[in-house]
């Protein structure tokens, strides 16, 4: 992590990434999980242009790489719904903006519409998180300024 590009908004963390790969830097906007194993949080590709949603968690790492994921989603006392995303067989289920446009269309505005309502919850098989919106929408607004492209 570049410790320079690190900033706090409300329980989000802006920060930014070197690809040892590409060496192309990725900025995210992420927040931990109520206890502590997981991370969600929203990530831009420069290259591409594209932005994605990933939760990530080192039990993630069991799903093959590729492998469509259903995700379930749950703000406050809200009905419940369902996203697809991918893993990248590391410990990341991501949600892109491209492949998956409905899911991440959807999950966004509710994470705008909901951003100081308490917590999101997410599930993935037998996996359950927890985690903190307080922030979220102002931590993504300063996403989209770091990476310098609109989310289309």
């Amino acid at each position: 992590m570049c410790a320079d590009n690190h900033a706090q908004i409300g329980r989000w963390h802006l920060f930014s990434d070197l690809n040892p790969v590409s060496l192309e830097i990725i900025h995210s906007a992420g927040t931990l999980s109520h206890s502590g194993g997981a991370a969600f949080g929203a990530s831009c590709l420069s290259a591409t242009k594209t932005y994605n949603f990933f939760i990530e968690n080192a039990d993630l790492a069991k799903l093959p790489f590729g492998s469509k994921v259903e995700i379930g989603f749950r703000l406050s006392n809200e009905i419940p719904f369902r996203v697809l995303g991918l893993s990248n067989g590391n410990g990341r289920v991501y949600i892109d903006q491209k492949l998956e446009e409905t899911s991440f269309k959807l999950l966004g505005l509710n994470i705008q519409l909901f951003d100081n309502s308490g917590y999101l919850g997410a599930t993935i098989g037998a996996y359950k998180w927890l985690f903190p919106l307080n922030g979220a929408s102002s931590a993504l607004d300063a996403l989209v300024d770091r990476c310098g492209f609109p989310v289309d």
